[in-house]
């Protein structure tokens, strides 16, 4: 990593043992800290420069610092915890108390990360989502973390990824939900996770006649003759 080199003159005559035995005392010193600078440097290049970096890549990404919250998240991050949020069957108490605020800039993240609060940081491997034809995953790596009472943001940043991964490989299916409604798609979800029609008009204070109304056209659009024939698609 870096190299400090101690030199004596001939007329100065060698190092002692004592000397030497200092220097491989603090040797471990300058080297950790060697370390929390050149990490420190690339977790804050990281926050400047997270945009070059995941602007464009089609997994979510999204750098918090070490109270969880998003210092910044690409789109697509964004748009999979909103995606999530409306298909993932998660309660509506979506935050979570003693979370941190929301920024309106990254709204969907940052409620997807209170939800899973501090699992998705240190045990993100136990967070799994289920929404239709798709899971989730999330990955977390740790810029830079110690045990100190002088942590500060920048030695305890954490990089996450949010990866979306198909469930169904059927190529119409995914064509046809595109065709669904935001409504017809919250029907489906609610269908999807195993309620019975009186319990979606409970849920979307509709009535169950336009809940029977919203099955008919999803069934059109994904041309299945009935919920059986529905379900085992989305399996």
């Amino acid at each position: 990593m870096a190299t400090i080199s101690l030199f004596r003159s001939q007329a100065e005559g060698d190092f002692t043992e004592e000397e030497l035995q200092m220097f491989r005392e603090v040797e471990p010193l300058i080297t950790q800290r060697y370390r929390q600078i050149r990490l420190s440097k690339e977790a804050m290049s990281l926050r400047y420069r997270f945009d070059d970096y995941f602007s464009e890549v089609t997994m979510g990404a999204a750098l918090l610092d070490h109270k969880g919250k998003i210092l910044k998240a690409n789109r697509t991050f964004n748009e999979y915890a909103q995606y999530i949020y409306e298909n993932g069957h998660i309660a509506e108490s979506f935050v979570t108390q003693d979370t941190v605020d929301i920024s309106s800039r990254y709204v969907w993240g940052q409620k997807l990360l209170n939800y899973f609060g501090a699992k998705v940081i240190s045990k993100p491997e136990r967070v799994r989502i289920e929404c239709l034809l798709y899971q989730f995953k999330l990955y977390a790596q740790a810029i830079y973390s110690q045990n100190s009472v002088n942590m500060n943001d920048v030695e305890c940043q954490h990089l996450i990824f949010l990866v979306r991964q198909d469930k169904v490989r059927s190529e119409e299916m995914l064509d046809a939900l595109k065709l669904l409604t935001p409504r017809e798609m919250m029907v489906l979800s609610y269908l999807a996770s195993g309620l019975n029609n009186t319990e979606i008009a409970e849920k979307m204070v509709i009535s169950p006649f336009t809940v029977k109304t919203h099955l008919q056209n999803i069934y059109q659009k994904c041309q299945v003759s009935g919920r059986s024939e529905l379900l085992t698609k989305l399996k």
